[in-house]
């Protein structure tokens, strides 16, 4: 079952990032010099990049399962192919954050739910849906996806 490859391949990247993460996280500070900024207040900039990461992690596993109901190994590929760019912002919790929400089919609902718990406003997921565009770039189908899921969420915000 799909939940199982995605679930699996979540729970091999959080017990990797318990090794590497220290290493990973220097060399994606150097790359990204603007969320590093040496100033104590600057730290948003850091929490704000990690939680767009995760939830534009969560808009994939959205509108990947939509379709089918069932995430293909191309889809997956896809969304590993974005973890690779982005894994080293995220900790052991984000990914055990992100196992949860993958164990069970993501519905806007539930999306709804966790953005609400998290506290996050709709700047933050324009910004998560820019993200995840990127990586479904040609696709309509996706992207109409995508578009369901930002209607959802601010129906049920209002």
């Amino acid at each position: 079952m799909a939940e199982n490859k995605v679930q699996d391949f979540f729970i091999a990247e959080s017990s990797n990032e318990k090794n590497r993460g220290e290493v990973r996280l220097d060399l994606f500070m150097k790359k990204h010099k603007e969320l590093a900024s040496g100033n104590p207040n600057d730290v948003w900039k850091l929490d704000y990049y990690k939680n767009t990461t995760k939830l534009a992690l969560m808009i994939l596993l959205y509108i990947f399962a939509q379709d089918d109901d069932d995430i293909s190994e191309k889809e997956l590929n896809k969304v590993k192919k974005y973890l690779r760019k982005h894994r080293y912002i995220l900790e052991a919790k984000d990914f055990d954050e992100i196992i949860d929400l993958a164990k069970s089919k993501m519905t806007i609902d539930i999306f709804v739910k966790y953005m609400k718990d998290s506290g996050f406003k709709e700047d933050i997921l324009d910004n998560a849906i820019a993200e995840a565009k990127n990586v479904v770039k040609r696709s309509l189908v996706y992207k109409t996806y995508i578009d369901e899921l930002k209607d959802g969420y601010l129906e049920q915000v209002k």
